[in-house]
């Protein structure tokens, strides 16, 4: 029974010093906090900045990020929840739209970057004007917001101080509204190695807690009779729950992705990424090494997307292409991953078809 406390308090001691960065992380430290939509920061050139305080707030306008002169309409602490501002015609609740304005002043002479948070609805992010990152697509209505649908966290290029910073938000999507996330500013190349030590911690941080889910099992598995084992498995499930909460906590930074023309699509995401991965694995099974395999999505109604590679389907196989169990030539293979698409794609009320 002393065994089981000790080794229980073992594991709550390791998960409390795996969280303390997160806690370091959550507290803010003592950065200067805007008021009235300026935040003056006399910084050092090897930090960064939390764009944090009181940020100006236009409710349903998408104001012109050209600006000289604060356009704000009203004054709100971000980052925070917007559902129950009371901007001017602003009503309580999570949907709207409108824009969140804040002047930068910082120091003179310098430029800087803006690290784009992720903000889990439509948004874009402008700089002195210039648009540096859009997640989703803003619109004043539901039908025309679209909101984002994958973590990214982009990095702007560097802006001559002082930056005029505007970030576009529509939400019509979910239960909590508005600019929740904050932003960070400082040097480029100091805003990557920060977002590249965040990625490394998490991969520690859920490495670490998956062991301790493990050890902890195997522990009850061998003591399961006592109450040690019980006590300890409890510790590992509490390890893996508190891994789950810092993984939303924590931003998932990603590379940003080319610039492309926006397409929307209803369908499951999940399911989408499967349809994808299966095709084009199939489409470079078939290709020869040095052979170009082509992914075009043509908007109209429906999307469609073509996967194309060299070659030809045997006419045996053409009209039977997503078929179970048919596949040609290749050996250790189930022939389920173009049946597993056209399931995938039928159940989002989509078709597959091939050509030859």
């Amino acid at each position: 029974m002393l065994y089981g406390r000790r080794l229980f308090t073992f594991f709550l001691t390791q998960l409390s010093l795996l969280l303390l960065p997160v806690s370091a992380v959550l507290a803010g430290g003592h950065e200067p906090t805007a008021q009235q939509a300026r935040l003056d920061a006399s910084m050092r050139l090897d930090q960064t900045i939390a764009l944090r305080g009181e940020w100006g707030l236009a409710w349903q306008r998408f104001v012109d990020p050209a600006w000289e002169q604060l356009p704000a309409q009203a004054f709100t602490v971000a980052p925070a929840s917007w559902n129950d501002v009371g901007a001017p015609g602003k009503p309580p609740g999570p949907n709207g739209w409108g824009s969140y304005m804040l002047r930068f002043d910082c120091p003179a002479g310098h430029s800087m970057a803006v690290e784009a948070s992720h903000q889990r609805t439509a948004s874009r992010l402008l700089v002195n004007g210039e648009l540096v990152a859009a997640q989703g697509e803003p619109g004043t209505t539901a039908q025309t917001s679209h909101a984002t649908l994958h973590a990214r966290t982009p990095i702007s290029r560097e802006f001559a101080c002082p930056l005029r910073i505007t970030l576009q938000l529509s939400n019509f999507d979910h239960r909590v509204g508005g600019f929740v996330r904050p932003l960070r500013a400082g040097p480029a190349d100091l805003l990557v190695r920060q977002r590249e030590s965040r990625v490394i911690y998490e991969a520690g941080l859920l490495a670490a807690h998956l062991l301790t889910a493990v050890l902890a099992f195997i522990f009850y598995v061998v003591h399961r009779r006592g109450h040690a084992g019980s006590q300890v498995l409890l510790a590992g499930m509490l390890a893996v729950l508190v891994t789950s909460v810092v993984d939303l906590l924590l931003l998932g930074p990603n590379e940003p992705a080319p610039k492309l023309a926006p397409m929307h699509v209803r369908g499951e995401e999940l399911l989408c990424y499967f349809i994808v991965a299966n095709l084009v694995k199939n489409a470079l099974e078939a290709s020869r090494p040095g052979d170009r395999v082509d992914v075009r999505l043509t908007p109209g109604d429906p999307v469609t997307l073509t996967i194309h590679n060299p070659g030809e389907v045997p006419p045996d196989i053409a009209g039977r292409f997503f078929d179970k169990y048919v596949t040609c030539g290749k050996r250790g293979v189930t022939g389920l991953g173009t049946y597993s698409a056209r399931l995938m794609a039928r159940a989002q009320r989509a078709a597959g078809s091939t050509t030859s």
